[in-house]
């Protein structure tokens, strides 16, 4: 799915990486995110949506830039043009940690995620890692000093129309959003449930 740098063909999958600190009295600080320059449901979004992709984000067979969704074989890992080397090698890390270190098949090895026969396992490796913060310094000192870290970063002097945001301070609000106001669902998908309501016999959801 994703290229190395300088790789004219995908090797890696998306590998992500997950991150979280406890806060006290507030939502953790948290990171989820893909090694690639986007996650590949993002592509498929683009072309539900009739738009083209982003310069840079995804290539064809032949390994070269494509801004149509239907050509594109494999995403760019993050970085940008010159310094996708960046992503590449924590995508790289990603794989260490989940193949060699678990038994694991490489990304390259593994079944499709949507193959034909869902029966087969795919055997996908996952690493974690559980860090216990007052082995290293006292809980109400670590507690206190995410506390400052975030109150800093947040306090920094923002560009017209932006805010400086922690990881997960998005999340955390459309979470909120979403539960008092529901989901939005885009015209394009509302139809795609019809459709399939449809030729499946079951009856449209209220919300629709």
């Amino acid at each position: 799915l994703v290229l190395p740098h300088g790789s004219k063909k995908p090797f890696h999958g998306t590998n992500p990486i997950a991150f979280a600190a406890p806060l006290d009295n507030h939502t953790p600080y948290l990171i989820d995110m893909a090694t690639s320059c986007v996650p590949w449901n993002r592509v498929a979004d683009y072309g539900a949506q009739g738009r083209s992709l982003p310069d840079n984000v995804a290539v064809d067979k032949n390994g070269q830039p494509t801004k149509n969704h239907k050509d594109a074989v494999a995403l760019k890992s993050f970085g940008g043009t010159d310094y996708s080397y960046k992503g590449a090698a924590l995508g790289g890390m990603t794989e260490v940690l989940c193949s060699p270190l678990t038994g694991m098949p490489f990304c390259s090895q593994i079944l499709k995620m949507n193959s034909d026969d869902m029966s087969i396992p795919r055997h996908l490796g996952q690493f974690f890692m559980v860090l216990k913060p007052d082995l290293f310094v006292s809980r109400a000192s670590f507690l206190e000093l995410m506390q400052n870290y975030l109150h800093e970063l947040r306090s920094l002097p923002a560009h017209e129309g932006m805010a400086v945001m922690a990881p997960g301070d998005r999340e955390w609000r459309v979470k909120k959003e979403r539960s008092e106001l529901g989901i939005p669902i885009p015209a394009y998908l509302e139809e795609e449930f019809r459709r399939l309501c449809g030729i499946y016999g079951v009856k449209e959801p209220d919300y629709i």
